[in-house]
C-alpha cells in the first residue's frame, strides 16, 4: 500500500526538489498526494491501482509543481486516476510505459439469437462492437474481467477494452420496437418479428419492454419511452397481450399517428387514461385516422379520461375510434376536454356510439368537434360543463343525442351549451 504515502508532505514547502521517479505496483494509492501542494515528481504506474480516490487532489497546484503519470497496459483506470485531480492541479497523464500493449479479445455468447462473429481481436484500450441478431429485440449483457458493454439497437459496444474478456448476452422473447415505415409494436411477440420487418421494414429503436417491472407508468407527458422519436410514429400495435394500471400520457403528442390495434390492450385495470391520444394524429398530412381494439375495453376502473382524445385526427377526412358503448365509465370523475376538437375535419366520421357519463366535469367536452355522431347518458348531475357542446356536430348529417337521468335536474343548461348551428338535442330520460 501507498495510501497517504505523501499527503500533505512539503506542504509550505517554497522550494522543494524533486523526488525523481516512484514505482507503483497495484498499490493502494488512496490520498497518495493529497494536498501535496509542492510536489514534483513522475509516477510510474503498473497494473490497475483498486483504490485511488483523492490520489491527487489539491496536489502539485503551485506554480513550477508537477507531477506526470506515466502507465502500461493493465492500467485501465488512467483518466480515473488522474480525474482525482482538481482544478489548477498540475497532474498530467504521461506515456505509455510499454512500447506494445497486447491486442485483447473480446468473445460473445448468446443465449439465444445470433451475432455476426463470436470473437474480435482489437488494439488494447480500443473499442470493439458487434451486431446482434435483429430476430431478438431487447437484451441484457455482462462482462467477465471488468469489461463493461452496452447494447443500443441490437449492437453491443465495449468502449474501451483493458482485457479479454466474455460478454454474454440474453434476450427477452419480446421487446417494444420501432420500425422504419413508423410502426410502435408494445410488446411484440417474437414469433411475430420477422413478417413484422417484412411489412414494416427494419428496426430503427427497441425500448424496454412492458411489465411488472417497467409498468409503463408515467408521470409527465414526456416520460414515454418512445418520447423522442414520437412525432414520426405512424401506427400503433400491441402485440402480445398486457394489462397496465394506467395508460395515461402512452400515445400523447404522436401526431403522425394514422392508425392504431389496441385489441390486446387489457384495460380492466387501468385508472387512469389521462391524456391518452392527446393530438395523437395531430398532423395536417394525417387524413386518416382509425383506432380499433377500443370497443370491448373495460373502464369500470378509470377514474379520469381528462382529454383522453383532445385534437385526435384534428384534420383527418376519416375518422374512427370504434363504438365505445360498452364503456361503464361508472367511476371516471372527469371527462374534461374529453373529444375537444377531435375529428373536426371528417367527412367520414364513424358514431362512436354511446358515451356513458357518471362525471362531475364534462367541461369542454366534445368542444368543437363538430363532426360528432354520438349518443350521451348522463347518469348523474354535472356540476361543470360550460362549454360541454359549444360547436359540437354542426356539420349535415352529425347528431349526438343527450338522455338523461332522473338526478340530471340541469339537463337543459347543459343542452344550452351548444352553438346554434349544433345538432345536439334532448332525448330521452333514462329511468
Amino acid at each position: 500500500t501507498m495510501r497517504t504515502m505523501f499527503y500533505y508532505a512539503g506542504y509550505t514547502a517554497s522550494t522543494l526538489t524533486s523526488i525523481g521517479t516512484i514505482d507503483v505496483y497495484d498499490a493502494n494509492m488512496y490520498q497518495m498526494f493529497y494536498s501535496a501542494r509542492y510536489m514534483k515528481a513522475t509516477v510510474n504506474i503498473y497494473g490497475n491501482p483498486s483504490t485511488y480516490t483523492q490520489a491527487f487532489s489539491y496536489a502539485a497546484n503551485q506554480t513550477n509543481s508537477l507531477i506526470t503519470i506515466n502507465y502500461d497496459c493493465d492500467t485501465s483506470s488512467i483518466d480515473n486516476i488522474i480525474g482525482t485531480k482538481t482544478s489548477g492541479a498540475h497532474v498530467e497523464k504521461g506515456v505509455l510505459l510499454s512500447a506494445k500493449c497486447p491486442d485483447r479479445t473480446a468473445s460473445i455468447v448468446v443465449n439465444n439469437g445470433t451475432v455476426d462473429q463470436s470473437s474480435k481481436t482489437v488494439p488494447n484500450f480500443s473499442s470493439v462492437s458487434f451486431n446482434l441478431s435483429s430476430s431478438y429485440i431487447y437484451s441484457t449483457v455482462s462482462c467477465t474481467n471488468n469489461q463493461e458493454a452496452t447494447i443500443t439497437n441490437n449492437v453491443l459496444s465495449i468502449e474501451k477494452i483493458t482485457a479479454d474478456t466474455t460478454c454474454t448476452v440474453s434476450y427477452t422473447d419480446k421487446g417494444t420496437v420501432l420500425y422504419t415505415d413508423g410502426a410502435l409494436i408494445i410488446n411484440e411477440n417474437e414469433s411475430d418479428h420477422s413478417s413484422n420487418v417484412s411489412s414494416h421494414g427494419q428496426v430503427t429503436k427497441t425500448y424496454a419492454p412492458f411489465s411488472s417491472s417497467n409498468n409503463y407508468v408515467l408521470s409527465t407527458n414526456t416520460a414515454q419511452p418512445w418520447n423522442e422519436e414520437r412525432t414520426s410514429i405512424k401506427s400503433v400495435t400491441i402485440g402480445e397481450e398486457i394489462a397496465p394500471t394506467s395508460t395515461a400520457y402512452w400515445f400523447y403528442g404522436l401526431t403522425s399517428m394514422r392508425s392504431g390495434d389496441f385489441t390486446n390492450l387489457d384495460t380492466s385495470n387501468v385508472t387512469n387514461m389521462y391524456q391518452m391520444f392527446y393530438q395523437s394524429g395531430y398532423n395536417s398530412g394525417v387524413t386518416t385516422y382509425t383506432l380499433t381494439g377500443l370497443d370491448d375495453w373495460n373502464t369500470s376502473r378509470v377514474t379520469s379520461m381528462y382529454q383522453m382524445f383532445y385534437m385526435a385526427g384534428r384534420y383527418a377526412t376519416t375518422w374512427s375510434i370504434g363504438n365505445i358503448s360498452g364503456w361503464t365509465n361508472e367511476n371516471v370523475t372527469t371527462m374534461y376536454g374529453m373529444f375537444y376538437y377531435a375529428g373536426n375535419s371528417a367527412t367520414n366520421f364513424t358514431s362512436i356510439g354511446t358515451l356513458n357519463v357518471h362525471s362531475n366535469s364534462i367541461y369542454y367536452l366534445f368542444y368543437y368537434a363538430k363532426n360528432t355522431k354520438a349518443i350521451v347518458n348522463i347518469y348523474n348531475n354535472p356540476g361543470t360543463y360550460t362549454y360541454a357542446f359549444t360547436g359540437a356536430s354542426t356539420v349535415s348529417g352529425s347528431l349526438i343525442t343527450v338522455n338523461y337521468s332522473s338526478t340530471t335536474t340541469n339537463i337543459d343548461n347543459i343542452i344550452g351549451t351548444k352553438s346554434a348551428t349544433s345538432n345536439v338535442v334532448k332525448g330521452v330520460q333514462l329511468d
